[in-house]
């Protein structure tokens, strides 16, 4: 088992066999998707989880102050299907679904992430909402 070595050991993956070792690991993080198979996936972890396993989704996100301007850095970015696009309440409606779902956790890679306003955004305005 990955658990109980005095540091916390996680695993990232969707795969069946990366889901049974989450299982005995301290977390698990699954990239990408919808909540649906989030919460499919979440459950199997949980139900083989040796022990504590936390639960972490994480997903590229297009960030804007407002809806206008996710779709402004949408167009410049041209971020894949999955990437979720939009203001503050919208990203944080998403960001609801998969803590609904199971997530303890949510991991954003925006796609630009240089932008400076990136941080204030996720911490001012999203993460008030999802609390």
């Amino acid at each position: 088992a990955a658990m109980g070595r005095g540091y916390p050991v996680w695993v990232g993956g969707t795969s069946a066999a990366v889901r049974v070792v989450a299982a005995h690991s301290d977390g698990w993080n699954r990239w990408g998707g919808d909540p649906g198979r989030f919460a499919a996936h979440a459950a199997e972890v949980r139900s083989l989880a040796a022990g504590q396993c936390t639960l972490s989704w994480g997903g590229l996100v297009v960030l804007g102050e407002d809806e206008r301007a996710a779709r402004r850095k949408q167009e410049r970015l041209d971020p894949p299907p999955d990437a979720i696009i939009g203001g503050p309440e919208r990203v944080a409606e998403r960001w609801r679904e998969f803590v609904a779902a199971g997530a303890e956790w949510i991991i954003a890679g925006p796609l630009d992430s240089a932008d400076l306003d990136n941080p204030a955004i996720i911490g001012e305005r999203i993460a008030p909402l999802i609390e």
